[in-house]
């Protein structure tokens, strides 16, 4: 397997971890309107950002595809 197409699999795998994780916090904050959910995600939204990290570095690696497949993201 190449290595870049393996290193994309690996973002998308980050991607679709941290956007759970947003999810769940979110979700777990309105369900029980615990504050330290509601901490948590602007945590991850705001310091952490794996979610903003990944995206950046899927759109650096797929650039040469192109545009419209970078917008898709």
């Amino acid at each position: 397997m190449d290595y870049n197409i393996i290193r994309i699999q690996s973002e998308f795998s980050n991607l679709k971890s941290a956007s759970d994780y947003l999810t769940d916090k979110s979700r777990q904050y309105v369900l029980t309107g615990n504050l330290v959910f509601a901490g948590a995600y602007y945590t991850e939204l705001n310091e952490n950002q794996r979610r903003e990290k990944a995206v950046t570095n899927l759109k650096e690696m797929i650039t040469d595809i192109g545009e419209d497949t970078v917008s898709l993201i």
